[in-house]
């Protein structure tokens, strides 16, 4: 048995993964901080919990950041306030089987390819579409990775005019196609009304509800421009889309592909599918449990 730890913006969640992928156990618990000790504390408990219960052969944990040396003594999340964190070595004192530790958004990628909706497939990616954007990506059956722990296509600037991004930069993928982006862009058009979360405009899209159809078209059209930039960078077989917004996949799917297909430069080409996670918020546990696979 594998355990899987997945460090999000509110909740760590975590699992209990079988050889097929299954998740046999789960549970998640809120994190009113994320003091680094307070976390490491926390891990070591699940693990300690689990441990004597189940043969843990092997931890994984995926974290919101940057895991720059590729073990985990060099983690630096921005929205947890960490910089450089020697993670491996604080769990390994107490965890006595092997620790993989990588990006979250590389975890769900490992996940979908694996056992979800990219299984059989060597060149694959995945964006997470949530408070921002994550992105995975795994090319010729390995991951891709660089020398600060992987790729951040969030941060891809596909327009010179938007809004300015977390990062300080204007233009980000993730200012037009993350759950913060919809919400922001709606409740600009509406000077009356506003919603709180992206499911509120999709809810309202179903309703017909005329700023949630402008809103859903350009979230779109935005998106669109991410995807044909993958298949022109290194065509994947498969995008897979992830997070809270693509749980309505089904409402903008047509109008995506729409506008996906519009900016297709040869039609004569086989473009990559695009689907949506089959693993949904496990996804984050089971790539974790199965990161080791792809170091």
């Amino acid at each position: 048995m594998r355990l899987g730890i997945d460090l999000g913006g509110t909740n760590l969640a975590y699992g209990v993964v079988d050889r097929t992928g299954q998740v046999v156990v789960r549970d998640q618990h809120a994190l009113p901080n994320y003091l680094f000790g307070d976390v490491v504390t926390l891990m070591i408990k699940i693990y300690q919990q689990y441990a004597t219960q189940y043969d843990i052969i092997q931890v994984g944990i995926g974290v919101p950041g940057i895991v720059a040396d590729g073990i985990g003594d060099d983690v630096s999340c921005v929205n947890l306030a960490w910089q450089n964190q020697k993670l491996h070595s604080a769990l390994s004192k107490h965890i006595k089987c092997p620790i993989s530790i990588g990006n979250d958004a590389n975890a769900a990628c490992i996940a979908e390819t694996l056992f979800g909706n990219m299984k059989g497939h060597q060149n694959t990616a995945l964006l997470t579409l949530g408070t921002g954007v994550g992105s995975g990506f795994i090319i010729g059956g390995k991951m891709v990775t660089s020398q600060r722990g992987g790729a951040e296509f969030g941060h891809v600037i596909i327009a010179e005019n938007g809004y300015r991004c977390n990062c300080g930069n204007i233009g980000c993928l993730e200012t037009f196609t993350s759950a913060t982006a919809i919400i922001r862009h709606y409740n600009d058009l509406d000077g009356v009304s506003t919603v709180g979360n992206a499911a509120q405009v999709f809810d309202r899209y179903q309703r017909g509800d005329d700023r949630a159809f402008e809103t859903v078209n350009w979230f779109c059209e935005h998106l669109a421009v991410g995807i044909i930039n993958l298949y022109n960078f290194f065509a994947p077989e498969v995008v897979c889309l992830a997070g809270g917004v693509s749980r309505a996949f089904p409402l903008f799917e047509d109008t995506l592909k729409e506008a996906v297909n519009r900016r297709v430069f040869n039609r004569a080409i086989q473009y990559g599918k695009i689907v949506q996670s089959a693993l949904d918020d496990a996804a984050g546990i089971i790539g974790a449990a199965y990161l080791s696979e792809f170091n």
